[in-house]
């Protein structure tokens, strides 16, 4: 049996298995043993770790999101289980959320330096909506300046601490990591705060922990620089406080289209095909014709709208319950910007 996230439209893949929809957050080991599943298609709300795959008949997992944080992927290897992801497939909307974020917050971007932490797909896709807009383009990325990575001729190169220092807007895209020369856990830490000028806009779209939300107390955040905020620590029991001072907040749906959510939907797709070795040009022509009945936005998203609301419902009563009840309930719409190519 495949066991499918009920927010993933893949509806279709019922003509090819037995397909049961479950809620995210709500999955438990025994639902899968019960049901003797071996697929899992999931978002960033299940966690796929031992405890949940023990003595199970789970074999593949795949996520339609970009990250893999919620994948405990040494534990995955360790049962035999075949996992991806749809890296990539959220990123230009993620790109027009931090566009909105920042005509928000002026509309004099023109000339301004928007400074970007991670030049993966998503900050890609923002450095060039950015470059379309007049900004200058400041990009920190060892990772990529190691490898000898060819970046766009409209940005420039620099340590984190120049880039930080040195931008009206700080935008941070990396993946989450713990360990290693380039880990990104409080990449964005006290010291580093203390330095980013005053009168600019922060914002976090990739993952909580990459903020040391601490510092952000700390050092005037909704004070001294202004800050936008669509990915916390300890989702979905996020700081209250700290949610109702930013200038935008909003309960990770930064990567939430129509367009993002068929993206992701058709690469899990595609890998649960491949895996159980089924020829998949019904599946397509089925996502094709899901593509062809989506239009584009007239508008850029009403992200300010999005973070009164989302406010409204944190301001009083179970924090984590208003996030994951926000997240379940927002209504996808089109992008307004198209992807860059």
């Amino acid at each position: 049996m495949l066991y499918i996230d009920e927010q993933i439209p893949l509806d279709v893949l019922a003509e090819y298995d037995n397909v049961r929809t479950f809620t995210g957050r709500t999955l438990r080991r025994k639902d899968l043993v019960r049901d003797r599943v071996d697929a899992l298609i999931v978002r960033s709300t299940t966690t796929v770790d031992r405890a949940l795959l023990h003595d199970t008949m789970v074999r593949f997992v795949a996520s339609a999101t970009a990250g893999t944080d919620h994948m405990d992927l040494p534990a995955l290897q360790e049962h035999g289980v075949y996992y991806t992801n749809a890296p990539g497939s959220n990123a230009n909307a993620v790109a027009e959320y931090c566009v909105a974020v920042m005509r928000t917050w002026s509309d004099a971007l023109h000339g301004a330096t928007l400074g970007i932490v991670g030049l993966g797909h998503v900050g890609t896709a923002l450095a060039a909506h950015a470059h379309s807009m007049g900004m200058t383009i400041l990009v920190s990325d060892p990772p990529k300046q190691n490898a000898g990575h060819e970046f766009p001729p409209y940005v420039t190169v620099a340590s984190l601490d120049t880039v930080v220092a040195n931008s009206n807007v700080l935008s941070l895209h990396v993946p989450l990591t713990f360990v290693g020369p380039h880990a990104t856990h409080h990449l964005l830490n006290a010291s580093l705060l203390a330095t980013f000028p005053t009168d600019g806009l922060l914002i976090n779209a990739s993952r909580g922990d990459v903020i040391d939300e601490a510092a952000l107390h700390t050092q005037g955040a909704g004070e001294r620089f202004a800050v936008a905020l669509d990915v916390w620590k300890n989702e979905p029991d996020v700081d209250r406080e700290l949610a109702l001072r930013a200038m935008i907040a909003t309960p990770h749906i930064a990567g939430y289209s129509l367009h993002a959510k068929l993206e992701g939907a058709r690469v899990a797709g595609r890998a649960w095909l491949r895996w159980k070795e089924i020829d998949g040009e019904a599946f397509e022509r089925a996502m094709t014709m899901k593509d062809e009945a989506s239009t584009y936005a007239d508008e850029i998203r009403p992200v300010a709208e999005e973070s009164d609301a989302f406010k409204r419902t944190i301001a009083h009563g179970n924090v984590a319950h208003a996030f994951d009840a926000f997240r379940k309930n927002y209504v996808l719409r089109p992008e307004h910007l198209r992807t860059p190519r």
